[in-house]
């Protein structure tokens, strides 16, 4: 038997490994929700982009990164003065059919970044569902 548990990670600040967790037992990981903020868009073209990631630095321009598990981001379309400034959020889902094998002291990162002209600042909010393989929940608190 197993059982589903949910492992949150968030980040108020940009940068590679802005916030790591270790997965705790074997298990797979069957899915993602990823929340991603710009928080202030200051000009056309602003953004912010999130990853999750084996790596420990981030891929977000990288060809054939392999430890990429999933990536998210919003970009700005600024029309007039008065839109300026206004956060913007997308949220993502991944739903991985099979599961990705996950192993227990395996670290996952959150990468944030913020894109455009300026780079707006970033908030990322990363929900990992997983599977573990032993029947007995993990903690809650």
């Amino acid at each position: 038997m197993s059982h589903v548990s949910v492992i949150q990670m968030f980040s108020n600040s940009e940068g590679d490994a802005a916030a790591s967790i270790d997965i705790p037992e074997d298990g797979k990981l069957v899915g993602v929700a990823l929340n991603v903020t710009a928080v202030s868009v200051a000009v056309d073209g602003d953004g912010a982009a999130v990853e999750v990631s084996f790596g420990s630095t981030s891929s977000f321009e990288t060809n054939d990164a392999r430890q990429v598990i999933a990536a998210a981001e919003i970009v700005g379309n600024l029309v007039g003065a008065a839109a300026n400034f206004a956060p913007m959020t997308a949220t993502r889902e991944f739903d991985f059919r099979d599961g990705l094998q996950v192993f227990a002291g395996e670290r996952i990162y959150l990468h944030t970044v913020g894109v455009g002209v300026n780079g707006a600042p970033t908030r990322a909010k990363a929900h990992l569902l997983i599977e573990f393989k032993t029947t007995a929940p993990g903690r809650r608190r």
